[in-house]
């Protein structure tokens, strides 16, 4: 597991996390694995964590996603994007 507190540009980079709005009210999670086969992240934002489990087999995605409340945005996997939503969320592409 991943994990810090102010100052951790670099797991949140690597997974592709960004704010889309100000304070993390929308967030976009865009991840470029290259040969990782499985990730396990927990990182913090104004308004609480964001727990994030990847894992990679060819060009097969499972995301487990869990965002804070009143928190949306997008995870973005090669060239399709899926809704996120408040709470916890399994993706399979």
């Amino acid at each position: 597991m991943i994990g810090g507190g102010l100052g951790q540009t670099t797991p949140d980079y690597s997974v592709g996390i960004k704010p889309l709005k100000p304070g993390f009210g929308e967030l976009e999670i865009a991840p470029v694995m290259g040969s990782i086969e499985k990730l396990t992240i927990t990182t913090q934002t104004v308004k609480s964590s964001i727990h994030l489990s990847l894992q990679q087999s060819k060009n097969k995605l499972i995301a487990v996603v869990d965002l804070p409340p009143s928190v949306t945005g997008v995870l973005k996997w090669w060239d399709t994007a899926f809704k996120l939503t408040s709470g916890k969320q399994k993706i399979v592409v």
